[in-house]
């Protein structure tokens, strides 16, 4: 008997990883000393235009999954296509994230560290969680391996 990829528990944890992914993105941003690689570009595209960075992220990400269908082809999983409803969620936990640290203003440099690595290491546990589920690969690594 074949597990489901799509089982509540994995699901859940997923959901939770994705979450904690998108806290620890949120908290190290608001030291201003640095953030996840993957972040930066929407990071940065949120203070250019008029959206969130939750909204450049999804921008973002529907990007990484166009490459991999172009990639792919008629060889893209179709349990990948799973990673839209990811980016959605994601999108909206980075937003979500963002609304819930409005009030982490580190102004000291070794407090800004501090709060960086509490960023880190909630952004690892949310990595891990989301790895260990095997739900679906993250739209930006899908996107790496099927360049690779």
């Amino acid at each position: 008997m074949t597990k489901s990829y799509f089982g509540k528990k994995r699901v859940f944890i997923y959901a939770l990883g994705l979450f904690l992914y998108a806290l620890g993105i949120a908290v190290a941003a608001k030291t201003e000393l640095g953030i996840a690689p993957v972040s930066t570009f929407p990071y940065a595209l949120s203070f250019i235009t008029p959206f969130s960075f939750g909204i450049t992220t999804f921008f973002l990400t529907v990007t990484y999954i166009l490459i991999q269908m172009i990639l792919y082809g008629k060889d893209f999983e179709k349990r990948q296509y799973f990673q839209i409803v990811v980016g959605v969620m994601f999108s909206s936990f980075i937003d979500l994230s963002m609304y819930l640290v409005r009030g982490v203003n580190p102004e000291i440099y070794i407090n800004r560290l501090l709060v960086l690595g509490i960023g880190c290491v909630i952004l690892a546990l949310g990595i891990t969680l989301s790895v260990i589920s095997n739900v679906v690969i993250p739209p930006a690594e899908g996107a790496i391996k099927a360049i690779a």
